[in-house]
This record gives C-alpha cells, structure tokens and sequence, in this order.
C-alpha cells in the first residue's frame, strides 16, 4: 500500500557535536513530526543530489552549517525548488549555528534581502493576519504571545512576521538591564517564494510555543497543493508574497494612516517613528529601488547621518 502521508525531508549532519545536541535538545520534536508526517534524513555534509528519491512536501533545514561556503550546491538546489513550488524552513540549530553573512547569502540565494538581525530574548506577540493562512483550528494551537531567545531577522516585511515584538517589549536577561528592542525585526517568518514557500525560526532554545508553530507551519504547507498542482499563473511571481495581504506599515503593520517612502515609493510606514526605525535597514536598498523622474524629486546629496533627508514626513 502506498503511504499517502506527506514527506518531510530533514537537512542535518549524522555525526559529530550537531548531530549530538540535535538529538539531546530536539528528539522529542522530531518523534512528534515522525508520527505525523513521513520523514526522511540526509546527511548534507556528504553532499549529492537532494532529490533524487524524489521531491517531498517540504525541507526543514535543522542545522546553520548548511549555509557555509562549501554547500553553495545544496542551496541552489533548495533555492530551485522553492522556485517550483517547494517549501524550505531553517529551523532548530540552523539560526545557532549560522554566522551572520553566511546567512545573509542564504537569503540571497532565494532572493531575499533580508539581514542577520539581532540575538536576545523577549516576548513576542502572533500575527493575526495569518489566522487566514493557518485557519481557525491550526491558529488556534499557536500561543498569543510567548517569550523567547531567538537571533532575528531584518528587512523583512510586517505581513511576513509570524511573530513580532510588542511596543512593551524589552530584552530580557539576568545579568543585563532591559533594553530597547527593535520592533522591526522578528524570530519567526513565512513568505512565499517563488512558486513555493520559505520559512525561518530563530528560537535557539526548542520553546513550547516555536515547537507548537513549527508543526503548524509544517501542516499548513503539507495540505497545499503540490508541485504539479500549483496554479500556472503563479509561475510569473517574482517578488516573495505572503498570502494574507496586510497593506500597512512596514513596520508594526498599523493600516492606516500610511506614507510611502518618499524615495523608493516601494515600502509604506504609519509614522516618522516607524520609518526612522526602518532607515538604517531601508537606506541599503533604497537607492537599488529608485528611478525618480526629474518632476518627482529634489536632486539633493544624500547625507548618510540625516536620518530623515528620504522621509514624506
């Protein structure tokens, strides 16, 4: 009898100090997905073709050495099939073990410019809007708010953020006094990519609430059609898209009122405050974004110092 259950394909080395503490801290996690789902391990530090036994429903990418230098050829293989409809999640130690610009040309290989962000624990609160994504039964397994130790990510847009921080936010720490946290940035995202999906949990201490999102993210993806069922129309996305459309602030997701970014035109903020906090982040690719008309602008030297020489506001 053929097993109908979707596949699982778990990217992580099977020997060596990874392979030990991805057992020690995530086995239980990976029984609960071996009940639920058909799993199947590669080593990526042998290299090879990811696919040859076929393509599964969805790869979770558990370990950061992925990203090194050295296995260039798997990303591009993983990068290839998002693009044909696939779905990638780096999870587990992968944000534990990846260096910042290792990561960062990770995303690029999927055509992300997102950047390493920070590293630190503080609460975070769901995104509702992905209550349309998930559906009622899965949303509802998903923890409101919780805290946790995760590294960040930058750049990313609201109505991609799984989780963000609260405007009560802070870092939390016992050596430490509470500090600033930056609301855009977050620990938990999903985007599409192409014709499939690409997905990033920071959280570097296995808690309750990632675990419980981790399945969902993998049963959501698992129930949607697969490659040879995608949509032809869907084949001309270029741009990573979210499937719950939030057309509000970049930042904290505010609807309205919104500005664009006087420069670009290509990113929307609900207030000076938001787009400042964005700025270091935004200035990086605005310039890459623009083709201002000579009717449009005034045609001053930027000032990297002045945080407010690009703002509507």
């Amino acid at each position: 009898m053929t097993n109908t259950m979707p596949q699982v394909l778990l990217l992580q080395p099977k020997t060596g100090m990874q392979a030990e503490m991805l057992q020690d801290l995530y086995g239980p996690l990976f029984t609960k997905i071996q009940q639920r789902f058909r799993t199947t391990d590669f080593d990526f530090t042998n290299s090879g073709n990811l696919f040859a036994g076929g393509k599964p429903s969805l790869v979770l990418a558990v370990d950061g050495l992925l990203s090194r230098k050295r296995y260039d050829g798997l990303v591009q293989q993983l990068a290839q099939y998002t693009l044909d409809g696939g779905t990638v999640i780096c999870c587990c130690l992968f944000s534990s073990f990846c260096r910042p610009r290792d990561m960062e040309n990770l995303f690029t290989r999927f055509g992300f410019q997102w950047k390493s962000g920070d590293y630190h624990r503080t609460t975070f609160a769901l995104n509702k809007d992905f209550r349309a994504l998930f559906g009622d039964q899965l949303h509802s397994t998903l923890e409101s708010s919780y805290c946790m130790k995760a590294l960040h990510v930058k750049h990313v847009p609201y109505k991609a953020r799984i989780y963000s921080p609260t405007q009560e936010s802070r870092t939390q720490s016992h050596v430490f006094p509470a500090g600033h946290v930056d609301k855009a940035q977050s620990p938990a995202v999903l985007t599409r990519c192409g014709k499939g999906w690409f997905g990033y949990l920071g959280d570097v201490n296995n808690e309750e609430g990632s675990q419980a999102l981790l399945m969902a993210m993998i049963e959501v993806i698992s129930n949607m059609p697969t490659h040879s069922q995608v949509p032809p129309n869907t084949s001309e996305v270029q741009t990573p898209e979210i499937l719950p459309s939030n057309p509000g602030c970049f930042v904290c997701g505010k609807l309205e009122p919104v500005k664009k970014c006087g420069k670009c035109r290509k990113v929307q903020y609900c207030s000076p405050e938001c787009q400042k906090a964005d700025w270091k982040m935004h200035k990086e690719i605005c310039n890459k974004k623009t083709n201002i008309s000579e009717e449009e602008g005034d045609e001053e030297e930027e000032d990297e110092d002045d945080e407010d020489s690009e703002y509507d506001y």
